[in-house]
């Protein structure tokens, strides 16, 4: 492909998302996300930070963080088999 059509396709992938920094995301959010996961899954504390910030739910498959973080009470997960669930469901109304 042509630069052009690389960096028009880029843009057809990009255009609707909004990119967040880590910088935006309170200092209050952090400190309770690396609480959460230390001893689970420290490298997953940006997900945990964002979603505590966000106020949403994280899709995820990694089963050792969701036990782990459910342990703690944070259950804001959606997993793949959850999102199929309701899709059917969706499709049936």
């Amino acid at each position: 492909m042509t630069y052009e059509k690389v960096r028009e396709a880029e843009f057809q992938v990009c255009k609707d998302i909004t990119f967040i920094s880590e910088e935006q995301i309170k200092e209050s959010a952090w400190l309770l996300a690396e609480k959460l996961v230390a001893g689970v899954d420290p490298k997953d504390i940006h997900y945990v930070a964002y979603a505590k910030h966000f106020r949403c739910k994280i899709w995820s498959g990694d089963k050792q963080l969701i036990k782990g973080l459910a342990k703690k009470g944070f259950n804001d997960f959606f997993t793949t088999e959850m999102l199929h669930s309701l899709q059917k469901d969706w499709e049936t109304k």
